[in-house]
Order: structure tokens, then C-alpha cells, then sequence
């Protein structure tokens, strides 16, 4: 299989501030996809009242969030090979802000559904990519540093979320949760465009085998 090279700046030539901001945005990306899930655990009971429909339907929208990101696990590293990390999480977190804006505005328990499907296949990218990414541009100690802080903000994530969705419920509303994550999301496609360099130095042509592979 043929490479095609990059020529972005070499961890050499980048400024030092910058392999401190690769760190941090590693950091970021870990707990939106634990976040979008737990987020609305106590807002259930209400949320089937709302839509009019029982608490196992609206349970649903976690199951096929879920089902969602797994899909989308065989897709973002094969596609990340061959367009570059930073295309692909671009491409992720907005497709996650289109879900959110789906999920929103729902008046049905079917678009919501929808929109958290688009969400789960969306932020698959920040799961994915931000270990590509740690990959890409460290090595040795300062790899496992990156990636220990990685984990601690991943399982923070799940921790923090279900309190911060009984908080929005109880102050202005519960698709407030879904405001917050979009916001989140938002920040994070900022850093992204803004500061963001493409990190894979290698680009592979896409094909039906590398993405067969990801599925084994």
C-alpha cells in the first residue's frame, strides 16, 4: 500500500507551547462521548413524560447512542489514515453538533432517537482520534503521561455527567443537558480548527480491506 506524505511542521519545529496544547485537547476530547451518555440518566422519568411514551422507549436513545458508537469505531481510524486526524475530527464533531441540534429540537421521541444516533456516530471521532492523536506526536514517558490524564478525564466523565443533567433539569429544563454538550462540542471543534496541526505524517490511501481490518 503506497503512502502519500505530509508535510506539516515536524514536534521539532512546533513552538513549546504546543505539544502542551496537544496534551490538553487529548485531555478534552476524552469525556464527551461518557458524558453525552450519562448526562440524562435522571432526566429519563420526565423525559418519557414528555414525549409521551414509556421509560423503556426513551431508553432507547442510550442503547442506539450507543450501537452508534460502536459503529462508528470501525470507521474514524481507516478514514483518519487516509484524510488526516484533523479532517476526520472535524468531520466528527459536526456531525455530533447536527445530532445535537436534531435532539434539541425534537418534539418526538423518533427525532430524538435520530439525533442521538448522529450524536453517537459523531463523537465516535473524539473517542478514536484522540489516541491516534496521542500516538502521532508522543513518545515514551510523555505517551504514557498523555494517555494516564486521558483515562482520568474519560472516567470523570460518567462521574460528573449525571449530576450535571439532575442540575439542568432542576434549574431551566433537561434538554439544557443537550445545550451544554453541544457548547462542549463547540469549544472543542474551535481548538480544533483554530490551533489544531494534522499530526498523521503518513496518509494512506483508503480502501475496503484497511477499514475490514479495523472491523476484526
Amino acid at each position: 500500500m503506497t503512502e502519500i506524505p505530509l508535510t506539516p511542521s515536524s514536534p521539532q519545529a512546533e513552538k513549546p507551547w504546543y505539544a502542551n496544547f496537544l496534551a490538553f485537547l487529548i485531555v478534552a476530547l476524552a469525556p464527551i462521548g461518557q458524558m453525552a451518555i450519562d448526562i440524562f440518566v435522571p432526566s429519563l422519568p420526565l423525559m418519557a413524560s414528555e414525549f409521551a411514551v414509556d421509560r423503556t422507549t426513551v431508553q432507547w436513545s442510550v442503547t442506539l447512542y450507543l450501537v452508534a458508537f460502536a459503529a462508528g469505531q470501525l470507521i474514524y481510524g481507516p478514514v483518519s489514515d487516509s484524510f488526516g486526524r484533523r479532517r476526520a475530527l472535524i468531520s466528527g464533531i459536526l456531525l455530533f453538533l447536527c445530532g445535537s441540534a436534531i435532539s434539541i429540537l425534537a418534539q418526538t421521541i423518533t427525532w430524538f432517537v435520530v439525533g442521538r444516533v448522529v450524536q453517537g456516530i459523531g463523537v465516535t471521532a473524539a473517542s478514536v482520534l484522540m489516541r491516534a492523536i496521542a500516538a502521532d506526536r508522543f513518545q515514551g514517558p510523555k505517551l504514557a503521561q498523555v494517555l494516564t490524564y486521558m483515562v482520568i478525564a474519560w472516567g470523570v466523565g460518567p462521574v460528573i455527567a449525571p449530576v450535571l443533567g439532575a442540575t439542568f433539569q432542576t434549574s431551566v429544563g433537561w434538554r439544557y443537558s443537550l445545550v451544554f454538550l453541544a457548547v462542549y462540542a463547540v469549544v472543542l471543534l474551535g481548538l480544533v480548527v483554530g490551533v489544531m496541526k494534522e499530526t498523521n505524517r503518513r496518509l494512506l490511501p483508503l480502501s475496503a480491506s484497511a477499514i475490514a481490518r479495523g472491523v476484526v
